[in-house]
């Protein structure tokens, strides 16, 4: 019986040390995420204030190629050598796709070693209708208005396009912005004015994009793409050859700097950090005011080093901090919206409040703007505030339920908004969602155009409402959220 309750007391104190050792973990979990909640809220205050600069790496198209890839670069490499990629594969140990690159540039004889970075830049001519070159991330980078100076460290010029479109005004014949290509025979340095003393992203007098690669389609091939590439452009950056690289010392040794998606080899992070620095990388406070977004962990040399140096890492998926970014700054009412309105407008009946609530939490959780107002209008003539977002939305998506049939609060404001987005918007920029159980038009009376009765006799875009044990599911299709962001990525209208 002693033994017993030795027995019961010892399993007792066992499971009271798990369960404090449990609760600790959760307080450790959460302190962690407090800190995150508290660097990522340190770092919108620092765009803010005109403080930071972001460099913008080949992670970002990753969830942009459309195919079996989820690496933009490895689609190209394979598609450039297929063979001679697996031939690498099984002779070397390879981490990454940087490495697959270098492995095969150093697999090929001296004559095609010349000529790899032109086939390479042809292999990705033909297939660039795989996938997006201006994903939707580079569109929101762009708009963010304290953002003036941005370093692009891929070889595509993509970041152009979105400032092109999302940024400046279009003027025919003139670029409003500037764009300065490393080249290694015709070096460049960009326009900095640093009389002030400080950093600030209002010294550049219009958006500049320093492309620190080259870009793929510049004449003979001439960018970064191998390791042999990477140490002739970090030489001649930190010995500033020809005095082509001040400037960009200049702006970038007292700037933040935002690492997005960039995920370099180690000795490459730490060279580029030594040019911004500017000296000896021996005080900690030079760097530790940095910012890295990578979705995977370090290999365990470069999370040490970022360790040392205090460098903050937010470890998600790169496009969905630029998303969740976007949206905290456009709550600060820090992005552009002057030149385009990239919005859904969502129209509903106010008996789908519910549908219509969770289809714009869905559309918010995915980083798309909505013009969403959940106190309906009344009234005989449609309101010119709602007339002039439906206007200016990319996208109008009315939400078509049975309950369009019913006669009760008629007239009904929506249908307002139905008839003049069919007169006024072309069909590919009405998006109809149907809940599900909808039996068609059956109401006779005038109130609908007959464009709007085209609209909702016709099938809908997609289905939503099924019923399950916990009521109607509202979520809406992957496919469908895809197919929204496409559109609105491709549309700018003018307000």
């Amino acid at each position: 019986m002693e033994q017993s309750n030795s027995f019961s007391q010892q399993e007792a104190g066992t499971l009271e040390q798990v369960t404090e050792q449990s609760k600790e973990s959760e307080q450790a979990k959460e302190r962690e995420k407090e800190k995150e909640r508290e660097a990522f809220s340190d770092l919108c205050n620092l765009i803010q204030t005109n403080q930071v600069v972001p460099i913008i790496g080949f992670d970002l198209f990753n969830y942009s190629v459309d195919s079996e890839y989820n690496d933009l670069l490895l689609l190209v490499i394979e598609s450039y050598n297929k063979p001679l990629c697996d031939e690498v594969r099984q002779t070397r140990t390879i981490n990454n796709t940087y490495d697959l690159i270098n492995g095969v540039y150093h697999k090929l004889d001296e004559k095609k070693r010349r000529s790899f970075c032109i086939a390479f830049s042809k292999k990705i001519v033909e297939l660039r209708t795989n996938f997006n070159l201006v994903p939707e991330c580079f569109q929101q980078l762009a708009r963010i208005k304290n953002f003036q100076f941005y370093i692009n460290a891929t070889i595509f010029n993509s970041l152009e396009a979105a400032v092109s479109d999302f940024k400046v005004e279009k003027t025919p014949g003139k670029k409003n912005y500037d764009i300065v290509n490393y080249h290694p025979r015709i070096l460049q340095d960009i326009e900095y004015d640093n009389t002030s003393g400080d950093f600030s992203t209002e010294n550049f007098k219009r958006p500049t994009i320093y492309n620190l690669l080259g870009t793929h389609d510049v004449a003979e091939g001439e960018y970064v793409l191998t390791d042999v590439q990477y140490m002739e452009l970090l030489v001649k950056m930190i010995s500033d050859e020809g005095k082509k690289f001040s400037n960009l010392k200049n702006a970038l040794k007292d700037a933040v700097l935002l690492f997005v998606g960039c995920d370099f080899p180690d000795w490459i992070l730490r060279f580029f950090l030594r040019f911004c620095v500017g000296t000896k990388m021996d005080k900690r406070n030079d760097l530790e005011k940095n910012y890295i977004i990578e979705q995977f962990p370090d290999e365990y040399s470069k999370a040490f080093f970022l360790g040392n140096y205090g460098i903050r890492k937010f470890q998600v998926q790169p496009d969905d901090f630029i998303g969740k970014l976007f949206m905290e700054l456009k709550r600060r009412n820090c992005v552009e919206n002057r030149y385009f309105n990239n919005k859904v407008f969502i129209s509903y009946n106010r008996q789908d409040i519910e549908a219509a609530v969770s289809i714009y939490k869905q559309l918010t959780d995915n980083f798309i703007e909505t013009w969403f107002d959940e106190i309906l209008n009344n009234g005989d003539e449609l309101d010119p505030e709602i007339q002039n977002g439906i206007d200016a939305a990319c996208i109008f998506l009315p939400l078509v339920s049975n309950n369009i049939n019913n006669k009760e609060d008629i007239p009904k404001y929506y249908i307002k908004e139905w008839n003049y987005a069919c007169e006024n918007k072309t069909p590919d920029a009405i998006f109809k969602v149907v809940i599900e159980g909808y039996n068609g038009y059956t109401l006779q009376n005038k109130l609908f155009s007959d464009k709007t009765k085209d609209l909702i006799i016709n099938d809908g875009e997609t289905l939503i409402g099924k019923t399950g044990a916990s009521g109607p599911d509202y979520t809406l299709d992957k496919s469908f959220i895809l197919k929204l962001k496409r559109k609105l990525f491709s549309c700018r209208v003018s307000k």
